[in-house]
């Protein structure tokens, strides 16, 4: 789908976000719009002043040094680096170049003050070079400001992207590593827990006085309160985080093939082609022509123009497919073979007139090759404006989407840590604290008979804490259950503040899930692909995910986006098929809707 051309795309505090700091002044955009203004100076001015074309060609070259270096010399006065500064300061700054270099021009190519239509005119120069430089300036500055700064957004999304892939396929095996680790640790721990109090139960009998039995049982619940407690409550609170490398970032050619250039979107450009070419087309026929040069230098304008207009509706009408290269160079030929005819007609018409003629012998050689320069830079900040906004949309999204897949490993990593933790708490802790009773129940008894008993029972809870920590530490992080309400609330809490997710899930369909740990798995994985397909395709703001049980289970996603009619399914998609009894993707009331059935796990 082609990107919309939207007039907000270079408001003025786009423009100045664009121009900010250190980007007012580019070497890039410095170079290419004095190498333009040097073709430019050298048409109107060589053969048409008092000094002989090497000096000319000399000092014009001179004079371009000279403006770069007043626009920095200039910019810690006019436009520090420190602000972002508006838009009047840096119009000051761009004009101040023309100005300056138009003075030096007027002296050092000692051009005359005589009226437009005598002769190249110092009036003309001086009245006019500011605006030209502060319209390429502009152009320029802004072009390349918007290139770097879509190429930095694509070279995050590059790592965003790697960070995601590497995250799905790695961070399963760093959360099992990390649980085997844990495992191990909690084993050697509750080892040397269960062998301290198991030395201190061993030499007990009914001949231990009542007193060292209860100090017993007070060391026993000392070490259970300040260890085993305190080991359950610390792996209940660590946070899962996995290593995610991102240093390598994708070449150039890749990142071009980000850029949302399609024949649609290519076209004549024709309101910054007519404020900016009018400007220039003017200052050339006051210089080379007069006031009748400059009316039909206009009137030659707004004629190309809606000729250009005119021609290119064709081409959209009739190639609307075309490949966006060669939509390019068919209005690029588009404007070449119009001005040419413009020219032509110009001259057709100028008959006599020693005006008009001078007029067409200096547009030639240096209009064609401005007109295609300025639909250039007009093409380029329509598609990186539209580029820059669709970039950062894409960004929010995969670390949306980033935040999200970790945000599922943290949540199992929580869970597998809650029950080991839930089991050391309960459990083990349980059974010590069994054993400190029967102590302090065996320092009471009056028999003898009863005190063995007591202290028989405190050993038999110590060897069931010990069988009970050996199979906790054996189960798998696959024997740790997943509950898809917990994997929903993660999910919506990863996508939270970009898109509003309504959740819908029958009772019976969580309770078959919640025994089955695959059919979760696929169930969440499912409801993730569809939302992340409905948001970043679909460009959706409204997800609704209901989930029911009948003769299958049944998965609903529908999304207000924008409908994905005529996409090949990719591979999430087909991965989801081929688990699945049946998937469908229907429209519903403008809505895309997509179900999936899988039969109901047993």
């Amino acid at each position: 789908m082609a990107p919309r051309q939207s007039t907000r795309a270079l408001s003025k505090d786009f423009i100045l976000d664009l121009l900010a700091r250190h980007r007012s002044l580019d070497w890039r955009a410095l170079a290419f719009t004095s190498a333009l203004y040097f073709l430019f100076t050298l048409d109107l001015y060589i053969g048409h002043v008092g000094v002989d074309e090497i000096t000319a060609l000399v000092r014009i070259s001179i004079g371009l040094v000279l403006g770069i270096g007043v626009l920095y010399v200039l910019r810690p006065v006019i436009a520090p680096i420190s602000e972002r500064n508006p838009l009047w300061r840096l119009a000051l700054l761009y004009t101040s170049n023309g100005l300056i270099t138009a003075i030096y021009f007027t002296i050092a190519l000692g051009i005359p003050f005589i009226p437009p239509g005598h002769g190249v005119s110092a009036w003309v120069l001086l009245s006019t070079n500011g605006l030209i430089t502060l319209v390429w300036n502009f152009l320029s500055h802004s072009v390349v400001s918007l290139f770097s700064s879509d190429l930095t957004l694509i070279r995050q999304l590059g790592a965003k992207t790697q960070a995601l892939m590497q995250v799905r396929m790695e961070a399963q095996k760093q959360l099992s590593v990390e649980l085997v680790a844990l495992r191990e640790t909690i084993s050697v721990h509750l080892s040397n827990v269960l062998n301290r109090i198991s030395i201190q139960v061993e030499g007990l009998s009914s001949a231990t006085s009542p007193e060292d039995l209860v100090a017993s049982a007070s060391v026993v619940r000392e070490i259970c309160d300040r260890e085993v407690r305190a080991l359950s409550h610390e792996i209940s609170s660590h946070e899962f985080s996995p290593s995610i490398d991102t240093r390598s970032t994708p070449r150039i050619r890749e990142l071009l093939s980000h850029m949302p250039l399609t024949a649609s979107s290519i076209g004549v450009q024709w309101p910054v082609i007519s404020a900016v070419g009018s400007v220039n087309a003017l200052v050339i026929a006051l210089q080379s022509g007069g006031w009748l040069a400059a009316l039909a230098a206009i009137l030659s304008v707004v004629v190309g123009l809606c000729a250009l207009v005119a021609v290119d509706s064709l081409r959209r009408k009739y190639l609307p497919s075309l490949h966006p290269g060669l939509a390019l160079i068919v209005v690029g030929i588009e404007y070449l073979t119009v001005t040419e005819v413009v020219l032509i007609g110009l001259s057709a018409l100028a008959g006599r007139s020693l005006e008009l003629q001078r007029l067409i012998d200096s547009s030639y050689l240096i209009v064609p090759f401005v007109v295609m320069l300025l639909w250039l830079f007009a093409q380029s900040l329509s598609t990186l404006s539209e580029a820059l906004k669709l970039h950062r949309t894409q960004l929010a999204l995969e670390n949306a989407e980033l935040g999200e897949v970790v945000s599922r490993f943290q949540l199992r990593s929580r869970s597998a840590r809650k029950r080991i933790g839930k089991l050391l708490h309960g459990t083990i802790q349980g059974r010590l604290a069994s054993v400190s009773l029967a102590l302090t129940a065996a320092a009471s008894a009056t028999q003898p008979e009863q005190v063995d008993e007591l202290i028989s029972q405190a050993r038999r809870q110590l060897i069931g804490a010990a069988s009970e920590l050996e199979e906790t530490m054996m189960l798998s992080s696959d024997a740790i259950p997943l509950r898809i309400s917990e994997e929903l609330a993660g999910l919506v809490e990863g996508w939270r503040n970009l898109v509003e997710i309504k959740v819908e899930l029958e009772p019976n369909a969580m309770t078959i899930l919640d025994g089955n740990r695959e059919a979760t798995e696929l169930v969440a994985e499912a409801i993730q692909e569809c939302l992340t397909n409905a948001v970043r395709h679909g460009q959706a703001n409204l997800v609704e995910i209901r989930l029911s049980v009948g003769a299958t289970l049944t998965l609903e996603v529908l999304n207000n986006g924008i409908s994905p009619e005529g996409v090949v399914p990719g591979f999430g998609i087909r991965n989801i098929a081929e688990f699945a009894s049946d998937l469908e993707v229907s429209q519903v009331e403008g809505k895309t809707l997509v179900r999936i059935n899988w039969p109901v796990p047993s």
